[in-house]
């Protein structure tokens, strides 16, 4: 039941029915799990009939990205911003500027620029973690375990104690976040 409730989009919740001091009945109740919504078991399929899916792959997103913006922008939306990008003749990655601009909130002014260059090292960690914090924590688990499946060994003991921050897996955590946001480190 826990392994259940902690990996599946459902959660069941069982009921026992006790004759003296053993159990002669168990009744389970099933409910859907709003938590694991990002791991629902359909295969994308409407996702992936939609206008839009085949010009995001075309742009070289990945198919679970596509899917992802789908569904949190909204077709119509993601379109609009699509067509916005492709308008443009001055775009050199149009996957990365479609990923800014889907993330965009607040304008970029020297206010709220940092103070001083960081190393690329230092830029590639500060937006790794930056786009790990600003994931929900749903997502953040799922990108987690779907990382991890990835390792072996020292790497995946690696991972499990430093997280996005282990200095081994570094070339892997690095290619890992261009495939879920490409463009991350442009700039």
């Amino acid at each position: 039941v826990a392994e259940v409730n902690k990996s599946s989009n459902i959660i069941v919740t069982p009921e026992l029915r006790k004759t003296g001091r053993a159990v002669s009945h168990i009744r389970f109740k099933i409910a859907e799990n709003p938590q694991l919504s990002i791991l629902d078991l359909d295969d994308g399929e409407g996702l992936r009939n939609s206008t839009v899916y085949p010009k995001l792959l075309a742009l070289g997103v990945t198919d679970r990205l596509a899917r992802q913006w789908i569904k949190e922008h909204g077709e119509s939306a993601l379109s609009t911003k699509l067509e916005y990008v492709l308008g443009r003749e001055d775009v050199r990655n149009a996957a990365a500027y479609l990923t800014r601009a889907l993330e965009q909130t607040e304008e970029v002014s020297p206010r709220n620029q940092p103070a001083k260059p960081l190393s690329a090292r230092g830029a590639r960690l500060g937006a790794i973690r930056d786009a790990a914090a600003s994931r929900s924590p749903t997502q953040r688990d799922a990108d987690k375990r779907l990382f991890i499946s990835r390792l072996e060994g020292a790497e995946r003991a690696d991972f499990e104690r430093h997280g996005w921050m282990s200095a081994l897996n570094r070339d892997a955590i690095e290619a890992f976040w261009e495939e879920l946001r490409p463009g991350i480190f442009d700039g």
